[in-house]
């Protein structure tokens, strides 16, 4: 049951400060109409307190003033900059323009305007008889459509306004409200209300929860004498937020495994005014578009916990003090849509990719830094379809049956190691895609040019061969090993490269043995396939 403004002279007051566009104005007469009489400053019986406390928000938020109207400036400005990737030269318009729009739809929808069937309808020519207030529900759709239609209208990836940077989708969890997080955050799919996949508004929204923490958002009310109604938006919101920090916690675990996920407490980082600023749990997102060349994310802090770089073809970079981070919690890195690269090629020990199917995406791989040690540094790694290992001997563990995407492994210039597992068929099927692994004669492992450098790939004694003949490619120096068409006679020397081929079979099973031509004062370099059948890699020997 609503609560209704009765009070004739209420009611036209309202509506002559909002026809003089007076907004702040309106606000105030109408908080003045749903307040107990014998209580200032409290509700009326009858009046929900999330409305309360938010038209006694919009009021200072309208008007420029407060911590609170800080901080949804703010946080709309950093979730704005994080996803255009730069700053809006027009935000103070835009911030002002969303928060007249949302007073006047409030207004209008207060006065009983049927702004569903009728969004451009005026205000009335005079006040209705009694006015329903509008519940908490209806208020966030006013207040986030604003946000979509005046802010956000050109930083998503598909063009399109989007609602999920919204600063209401934490605030009115806290106003008693969490549905607009929930449908709108906590999903990898995209919709009217979320334009960007995957986890990126979440990561995103952490990012600015914690950016703001920093900031002294807290602090600032105190300054502002707000304690009052900051208490009241606390206690209000206590159920609400516990119930989304859970959520949230839930969701992330989901996506990318308890074992790395637990670690990482972002329910409580988003939802919990204090906790996060303490904590070594850092989040951050890339842009919108192609983040690369002089826009790459590069990792070097321990606090890049959580890194999702968005839609677009990204680069991130893991600088040389990267090789030590991860030992106690793993940084999830995810790349999101788009053809991602991520370059280890700064550290100076070897990585070890270890592929999984843990986590909502089909697969993902664990990636070791220096000794592969279980309790070592090491990165939770996702939708990245290019990786760049070290001049190290880098070591690649993978199952025959894991679906990934096409992937490109270049392998660097140590002698590195492949080993290919046979698994038990999963929901995930067979590789989708194919993986390209590119090897480099160019020494650089610390090791003498003359040293014997050799690839190594072992495939396990059951290893399903059908997906090595159609997923796998190898190449040296970016020339591709007799692929495709292309055929040789055991010990010939084929194609422009030069390389030899040399199959030998012992007790029923086959190795093969790739020379590469050798250069002037270099030892010769071999890729040595353990239990090759014709076809894998794309290799025939006739």
């Amino acid at each position: 049951m609503p609560f209704f403004i009765t009070d004739p002279a209420a009611l036209q007051q309202i509506l002559d400060a909002a026809k003089s566009q007076e907004w702040s104005t309106a606000y105030h007469y109408s908080l003045e109409a749903m307040s107990d009489p014998a209580h200032p400053g409290r509700p009326a019986d009858g009046v929900d307190p999330g409305v309360y406390l938010w038209v006694g928000g919009a009021e200072k938020i309208n008007a420029n003033e407060g911590s609170f109207s800080y901080y949804t400036r703010e946080f709309n400005r950093i979730q704005y900059e994080l996803q255009k990737g730069a700053p809006a030269p027009d935000w103070e318009q835009r911030i002002q323009a969303a928060s007249d729009s949302i007073a006047e739809n409030f207004v209008k929808t207060l006065l009983g305007v049927d702004l569903a069937n009728h969004p451009d309808a005026p205000l009335p020519d005079n006040p209705p008889a009694e006015a329903a207030v509008p519940d908490i529900h209806t208020v966030g759709l006013i207040d986030a459509g604003a946000a979509a239609s005046k802010i956000f209208t050109d930083s998503s990836s598909t063009g399109r306004s989007d609602y999920a940077p919204w600063v209401g989708t934490t605030l009115f969890t806290k106003l008693n409200d969490p549905s607009f997080f929930k449908d709108w955050v906590l999903t990898q799919g995209t919709s009217k209300y979320k334009q960007e996949p995957g986890t990126y508004e979440l990561i995103a929204t952490a990012q600015a929860v914690l950016e703001m923490k920093n900031l002294g958002y807290v602090l600032d009310v105190v300054l502002n004498n707000e304690l009052g109604t900051y208490f009241d938006t606390v206690q209000l919101g206590t159920a609400p937020s516990a119930s989304n920090s859970r959520a949230t916690q839930t969701f992330f675990e989901t996506t990318y495994g308890t074992d790395v996920g637990h670690k990482i407490h972002i329910g409580t980082t988003i939802f919990n005014d204090v906790v996060g600023v303490v904590e070594n749990n850092g989040y951050r997102v890339g842009s919108t578009h192609d983040d690369s060349g002089a826009h790459a994310l590069v990792l070097a802090s321990s606090h890049d916990r959580v890194v999702n770089t968005g839609v677009g073809n990204d680069e991130i970079i893991a600088d040389r003090g990267w090789a030590a981070i991860g030992a106690t919690v793993q940084p999830i890195i995810d790349g999101g849509d788009g053809n991602d690269t991520l370059n280890y090629s700064h550290l100076q020990s070897p990585v070890s990719l270890h592929f999984d199917g843990t986590g909502a995406f089909g697969w993902r791989v664990l990636a070791h830094k220096g000794l592969d040690l279980p309790d070592g540094p090491r990165d939770a790694v996702y939708n990245i379809e290019h990786f760049i290992l070290t001049d190290g001997n880098d070591q690649i563990e993978r199952d025959d049956n894991l679906s990934t995407p096409d992937l490109v492994i270049d392998l660097g210039s140590g002698s590195n190691t492949l080993h290919l597992r046979h698994a038990k068929p999963s929901a995930a099927g067979p590789a989708a895609g194919t993986t390209h692994y590119r090897f480099s004669t160019h020494r650089a492992d610390g090791q003498s040019v003359a040293a014997l450098q050799v690839q190594e790939i072992h495939l396990a004694a059951n290893v399903d061969h059908a997906v090595l003949k159609q997923g796998a490619i190898l190449s040296v120096n970016d020339l591709q090993l007799a692929g495709g068409s292309s055929s040789a006679k055991n010990g010939d020397i084929i194609g422009g490269s030069g390389e030899t081929y040399a199959l030998e079979s012992a007790g029923g099973i086959q190795s093969l043995t790739i020379a590469w031509p050798q250069r002037l004062g270099q030892a010769p370099y071999l890729i040595h396939i353990d239990d090759w059948q014709q076809g894998d890699f794309g290799i025939r020997l006739l």
